[in-house]
């Protein structure tokens, strides 16, 4: 398996180009995010997903210099892709993904409340999270080589 992450200059996203050597339709496979300590929620049951959260960025027991972090954390897959979105657990907010050949492209994106230019709120972050997956057309391509 290799996986490609593509960030553009200006922008907030990213896009995983995953590859596999061989067909693995046979394979299922997990990815999500991660859940920030105490984080909300945002799911539209159809490939998009995330979490807004504040926690440590590093260890409690390390901690001095540094404050907590505010994040937002956000995935966007094809739908088709999507076997089962499981409930959130303690460490991330998981999806079961089937692919259909050997090759899988999907986004996800990420802000801070440190940012000026960002969101500062769930409401705002989970409002650019849907205006993301309108901007990504959502015909998110699934490829087999």
């Amino acid at each position: 398996m290799t996986t490609l992450y593509t960030l553009h200059a200006g922008h907030r996203d990213c896009r995983v180009d995953v590859s596999f050597s061989r067909d693995v339709s046979d394979l299922r496979f997990s990815t999500g995010v991660i859940n920030v300590k105490n984080s909300t929620e945002f799911s539209d049951k159809k490939g998009l997903r995330g979490c807004w959260g504040t926690d440590w960025p590093v260890s409690e027991k390390d901690s001095a210099g540094h404050k907590r972090e505010t994040v937002g954390l956000g995935i966007c897959l094809p739908q088709e892709v999507v076997e089962n979105e499981l409930p959130a657990n303690k460490d991330n907010y998981p999806y079961v993904v089937k692919v259909n050949g050997n090759h899988l492209t999907y986004h996800i994106s990420f802000c801070s409340d440190n940012e000026s230019f960002g969101m500062h709120s769930e409401k705002e972050w989970y409002a650019c999270l849907q205006e993301w997956k309108k901007a990504l057309g959502v015909k998110v391509t699934v490829k087999t080589r």
